[in-house]
């Protein structure tokens, strides 16, 4: 699978990272996994590296299911969580900005950013830089 996440509990963090082509059906994928995962908690921010992907596909109708699959995992779980989103392609950044507006217009507890630089990401989230948060697979 092209989307490799660790769940550092002391931080209450998912960072995956996302690399070569990804599909609508993976992301999905993805999210069920990681709800799922027992050391996963609502309320858990999350740093989400698309720096370097390729996606297959997407359209509205996948962005619309991704953001029902979120909020049927966390709504009336959890207060708020924040989502950074790393990128470096315009179209990608456009297609988070769009979730983004579902996340608006939903009952989503999920606060989503869109950053360039991983650094501003972690701020944004209030972790420290000098922090033994590593991306998955280090």
């Amino acid at each position: 699978m092209p989307i490799a996440y660790k769940i550092y509990d002391s931080y209450k963090l998912c960072y995956s990272v996302w690399t070569g082509k990804v599909s609508p059906d993976e992301v999905l994928s993805f999210h069920h996994n990681m709800y799922q995962n027992p050391k996963w908690k609502p309320g858990f921010n999350e740093v989400v590296d698309v720096r370097n992907i390729e996606l297959k596909s997407a359209n509205i109708d996948d962005l619309f299911t991704l953001s029902k699959t979120s909020v049927d995992y966390t709504h009336g779980k959890c207060e708020s969580f924040k989502t950074a989103v790393v990128v470096t392609d315009i179209v990608i950044e456009g297609l988070a900005e769009t979730y983004k507006t579902l996340l608006l217009g939903s009952d989503s507890p999920e606060e989503l950013e869109v950053f360039l630089q991983l650094e501003e990401a972690l701020d944004w989230l209030g972790l420290d830089q000098n922090s033994d948060i590593s991306p998955p697979g280090n």
